[in-house]
């Protein structure tokens, strides 16, 4: 294997990277709190198109939406934001926080004169009473195959599964909304989640499919799901071991539902 470029900038560790469904964005989050987004030039170069310091601590993963110009990235500092590329002159930027009843109150801003990468939503607990977002640190995040949900672990050892919804203004505007807190799977914090094509959350769902205990001897700090094929499941490990695992109750639960 060749290595073919380099990209530079994050002052210390890089925590993840991702690829835009496209293939033309490339972004990645770090200890640095921060967000960066590259585009592809000439040949294999790649040009830094914005940096974004909206977390306050470290940013432990990202995840694109599947078919929109769309990142989500969860941080340390207990937060889920949505960043989109906008090209108008005028930018509304959403701000969803938990607090009392219901989903709280909603924080409209505008900014003028500003093109670019932007923060057009943050999911996050605040004060006390009915939270919407994790209670503590957000390790990792998915949106499912169809782009119309979002989940998300933490180490409040709670799954929260998001409604994605765009707006039909020009351009769309995207915005989530809690659909479900899973809890009562996990006695230890949730590194990781991935949603199968079959529509599965590994390392949950929205019923307890499949628990596999002591899987690793260590911590399992990554879960992905096979693109193609079904119930395929690779983990990763502190035990540095990569594990497959062949999920067979998919026929089952589909007879069932």
């Amino acid at each position: 294997m060749q290595n073919i470029s380099k990209l530079e900038g994050h002052e210390n560790e890089v925590k993840a990277v991702a690829w835009s469904p496209c293939g033309n964005f490339l972004a990645t989050c770090g200890r640095d709190k921060s967000v960066w987004f590259w585009e592809r030039g000439l040949g294999d170069e790649y040009d830094c198109m914005d940096v974004k310091h909206g977390h306050s601590q470290d940013v432990k993963s990202i995840a694109w939406h599947p078919s929109r110009e769309l990142l989500a990235s969860c941080s340390y500092d207990n937060s889920i934001k949505l960043w989109a590329n906008d090209e108008a002159d005028w930018v509304c930027v959403q701000t969803l926080e938990g607090e009392g009843e219901g989903y709280g109150g909603l924080d409209v801003q505008m900014m003028c004169g500003w093109i670019g990468w932007v923060c057009v939503q943050t999911l996050k607990s605040k004060g006390e009473g009915a939270a919407v977002g994790h209670s503590s640190t957000v390790w990792s995040v998915a949106f499912s195959r169809d782009g119309r949900k979002l989940a998300s672990v933490s180490d409040d050892c709670t799954l929260r599964v998001w409604s994605v919804e765009w707006s039909e203004g020009c351009p769309p505007e995207p915005h989530c909304s809690l659909a479900a807190c899973i809890s009562g799977h996990h006695s230890r914090c949730i590194f990781t989640v991935d949603w199968s094509a079959q529509g599965l959350i590994a390392t949950a769902a929205w019923e307890c499919l499949c628990s596999v205990q002591q899987a690793h001897d260590a911590d399992v700090n990554c879960v992905r799901w096979h693109p193609s094929r079904q119930g395929l499941l690779a983990s990763a490990g502190d035990d540095g071991l990569v594990k497959l695992w062949q999920y067979k109750g998919l026929g089952q639960a589909a007879a069932q539902q």
